[in-house]
């Protein structure tokens, strides 16, 4: 994909998961030391499955958890977003 290695894969993910966290936790409007820890956890939550379906469901029932409703759907599209921002970004620093 794009020509890039497993490594270059990985980091990708990781960096796509932590923004997800941060964008979610600053919509649900934690401040501080839980923007990080936050983030963290839902890079975690991606670990279960190989795809990407258990962190989108866990960011859905939190923002759910927290009066905010958004679909499957819409937390998929930015995470897609939110990839290729970060693909772009890794590729243009090489």
């Amino acid at each position: 994909m794009y020509g890039l290695d497993n490594v270059s894969r990985d980091s990708i993910i990781e960096r796509r998961n932590f923004s997800m966290g941060l964008w979610t936790v600053q919509l649900m409007g934690y401040e501080g030391d839980d923007l990080a820890l936050y983030a963290g956890k839902i890079m975690a939550s991606d670990l279960a499955e190989p795809d990407p379906q258990d962190m989108i469901a866990r960011i859905v029932g939190d923002f759910a958890a927290n009066g905010i409703y958004v679909t499957n759907r819409e937390v998929g599209s930015r995470l897609g977003q939110t990839e290729q921002l970060v693909r772009a970004e890794l590729m243009d620093a090489d």
